[in-house]
């Protein structure tokens, strides 16, 4: 127990020392741009069953093809629930219910390959304005 105790002391003592060195690439936590979103959606589906990939490569595509995925599902999740609950007559897109996440992401890569002149706003916007666009109400 006393030893336990005296690593754990020896391991925050050395976590609290130790200056955080500053990353030479910028971090995108939340959102990012059109550029940051197209890039990562651009992985989706590269990838086909069978095929030799380097360990590295695969955790690379995976990461971003979830990141897309996510990204446009939650974008899409919270869009609908707030149309759907706070202003139903005022709804900014309404899909088919019959519409599935890889048709969302192709509407939305292909809106941001269609219009590079808005790849440096916020990927959120972009992500709204692509899917009202296809899937106008009314």
């Amino acid at each position: 127990m006393r030893l336990a105790a005296a690593l754990l002391t020896v391991v925050m003592l050395a976590s609290a020392q130790a200056p955080k060195q500053p990353s030479e690439e910028n971090v995108v936590v939340f959102g990012g741009t059109g550029s940051d979103i197209l890039r990562r959606c651009s992985d989706v589906g590269v990838l086909k069953a069978g095929e030799t990939v380097a360990p590295l490569r695969l955790v690379e595509v995976s990461k971003h093809a979830g990141a897309c995925e996510g990204y446009i599902a939650g974008v899409s999740d919270t869009i609908l629930s707030y149309g759907s609950v706070i202003t139903p007559k005022n709804r900014i897109y309404c899909p088919p219910p019959n519409a599935e996440m890889d048709q969302l992401i192709r509407v939305v890569k292909k809106w941001l390959e269609d219009n590079p002149s808005q790849l440096h706003l916020p990927a959120g916007v972009l992500v709204i304005r692509a899917l009202g666009e296809a899937f106008p109400c009314g």
